[in-house]
């Protein structure tokens, strides 16, 4: 697992908190197969893969509370 690139793709979902196609997240990072960062990313709890038109991701609102939550305590 590329722990950075997952990181990084992580990073642009919680600034979208929107849907980002995978074409997208190919253009972020065209130092590597974007299919390197976004495959170990279905081991997360909390992102949510999108089928229905492109390909894309988001993460699950929960997600983002708990991360916030733990910004805060932190």
């Amino acid at each position: 697992m590329d722990v950075n690139g997952c990181g990084r793709v992580i990073a642009m979902l919680m600034r979208a908190q929107a849907r980002v196609d995978v074409e997208e997240i190919a253009k972020q990072f065209p130092e590597g197969d974007v299919m390197n960062f976004v495959r170990p990313l279905s081991d997360f709890d909390g992102i949510v893969f999108l089928h229905k038109g492109s390909p894309g991701l988001t993460l699950a609102p929960r997600l983002v509370t708990e991360f916030e939550q733990w910004c805060l305590e932190n």
